[in-house]
Parts: structure tokens; C-alpha cells; sequence
């Protein structure tokens, strides 16, 4: 019999494993948690660099949180426009109360 490690390969499996581990220690709660008093608290739109540079997680990390307080409904999209610092177009979000 294999161990859980050796069955899970390639990059799927590595990205499997963190998120499960991140989630059996409660990581992606906090994160979650924090990423929504973080727009409460600020209450003007923010996009996921801005909120990545304010909480120092990560910015995969916050998409993923974004995209769970979304589907939750406690955050929506406010407008699509130029993030200031990549001149590219993303989404801003808001609290959705």
C-alpha cells in the first residue's frame, strides 16, 4: 500500500494536498474571514492585488477567497475597471450588505 503522498503526483496533486491541508488547519477560514472584515472595514471597492497588498496573503489565495464569498453572497462585483497598478481591467468587489 501506497502512502497518501506517493498516490497523489504531479502539480494537481501537490495543489490537492495544500488545499487540503490549508483547510484541515483553518487557513482558508481565517483568510476567508479576514478578506470580508478587511472590504467591511474599508467600504469602498477593492480589487484582489489591493487586497493582497493590504493583507499580505497571497493573491491566488485571495481569488480563491473572492470567488467563496461571492458564491456565499456576502461580497459581489461593483464594476470591472483599471487596476492602478497593472493598468489591466479586473474586477473591483464590495461587501453585499
Amino acid at each position: 500500500m501506497r502512502k497518501r503522498n506517493q498516490e497523489i503526483k504531479g502539480v494537481s496533486g501537490t495543489s490537492r494536498m495544500s488545499y487540503r491541508k490549508a483547510t484541515e488547519t483553518g487557513q482558508i477560514a481565517r483568510e476567508t474571514d479576514y478578506v470580508y472584515s478587511l472590504l467591511k472595514e474599508i467600504a469602498r471597492p477593492m480589487n484582489s492585488r489591493e487586497i493582497a497588498e493590504r493583507s499580505g496573503i497571497e493573491r491566488g489565495n485571495i481569488t480563491r477567497t473572492l470567488y467563496d464569498l461571492e458564491n456565499e453572497n456576502k461580497v459581489k462585483v461593483s464594476h470591472t475597471g483599471k487596476c492602478h497598478i497593472t493598468k489591466r481591467t479586473v474586477k473591483f468587489y464590495v461587501c453585499n450588505d
